[in-house]
Parts: structure tokens; sequence; C-alpha cells
């Protein structure tokens, strides 16, 4: 019996040592995919803004997470490579109060970093930008995209501004796609695009 109970013993414990050993890899695992994602959001906010300038750069807002308007296309692998690529960087208040969100609450979580007071603080001054200024008495409505001020009108109107830029651009944008294309011996797959190109509705989140 005596013998039995110390067998017992024996493998109890190295189940133990096992498991805890075990455990402990687990969380070092991820300890470093959170170490690594924290990062990753980290560097993914803008801390340096950008003008828009034609096949050069977009407006990029200080202190907004990246978010990005893509190409309505779908069907074969040309098309397909084209959606993948091609892209119009967005600023609007919904990502960055999104992203925010989940970082302060994922820092209740007992593994969850906490992220930096800058990096909280920058994203609360560019989602401050995004109140609606045709409501200026209510503090707490906000507008999804930047807005700009209509004098005919009198009324302050949101959009995606690279967008607008863009379609302000199109036959500009459009020569420059062809030219592209044409230098990446891609010509053939202008002949598909080209109707979508030029109609500017054919640009979707």
């Amino acid at each position: 019996m005596a013998t039995m109970k110390l067998l017992l013993f024996v493998a109890f414990s190295l189940i133990s040592s096992l498991a805890a050993t075990y455990l402990n890899e687990v969380i070092t695992d991820l300890n470093e995919v959170i170490s690594e994602l924290q990062s990753t959001v980290l560097k993914s906010q803008i801390l340096v803004p950008t003008p828009f300038k034609f096949a050069v750069s977009f407006e990029k807002q200080f202190g907004v997470y990246p978010s990005t308007i893509k190409m309505n296309l779908h069907g074969d692998e040309d098309h397909a490579l084209v959606r993948d690529l091609a892209g119009c960087f967005d600023n609007n208040a919904f990502v960055t109060l999104w992203v925010t969100e989940i970082l302060l609450e994922a820092a209740r979580q007992p593994l969850g970093p906490a992220p930096t007071n800058n990096q909280v603080l920058y994203a609360l001054q560019a989602i401050s930008s995004y109140h609606d200024n045709n409501r200026p008495m209510s503090g707490s409505i906000l507008v999804f995209w930047p807005q700009t001020y209509n004098k005919t009108t009198g009324v302050w109107s949101g959009g995606p501004q690279n967008l607008a830029y863009l379609t302000n651009d199109y036959p500009k944008l459009a020569a420059y796609l062809q030219k592209v294309l044409d230098d990446l011996g891609l010509s053939s797959l202008w002949n598909k695009l080209e109707p979508v190109v030029e109609d500017p509705r054919a640009l979707q989140h």
C-alpha cells in the first residue's frame, strides 16, 4: 500500500510539473503574440501627418489609426490583385474610436498590456475633431468623416477626403493608372479595369 501511494505521489508530481511547464510555455507564447500585436498597433498610429499629393501621398491625420477604401473589384486573379494592392487611405473617427476602445478593454484582462498615455491622448485629440459642426452645442455627437463647410448651403458636410481629392482628379487618375500598368507590362489588365476606373461609383469601402 505504501509503495502504491509513493508511486501515485510521484506520478502526480510528474504530471503537475509537466502541466506547469506546458502552461508556462503557453503563457510565454501568448505574451510574445500579445507583445507583437501591441507593437503592430502602436506603430500603425499616424504620428506624422501628411497632405494629399496626387500619386505621392494621401492626406493622413495625426493620431488616427489607418483605414483603407478599396475598389469594388472581384473576379479573376487580375482583379483580385488590384483589389489587394490598390487602396485609398481614409481618415475617419470610427476606426480610431474602435481601436482605442479595444485597447482599453484588453488592458483590463490579466495578460492585456495597457496602451501608452500618448497613444490614447493622440487618438482622443484626433477623435475630438469629429464633433458635428452642424450641432455645436451637442458635444457628444460625432460624425464619421471630416467635415467641410459649404458656403452656398451654409451646412457642414462629411465625406472621405482622399477619395474626394481623387475624384476631382479622376482624368489624371485614369491616365496615371494606365501608365503604371503599361510600365509593368500589364496593359491587358487596363482593358478590364478601364470601365471600372472611369465610373467613380466603383470606389467603395
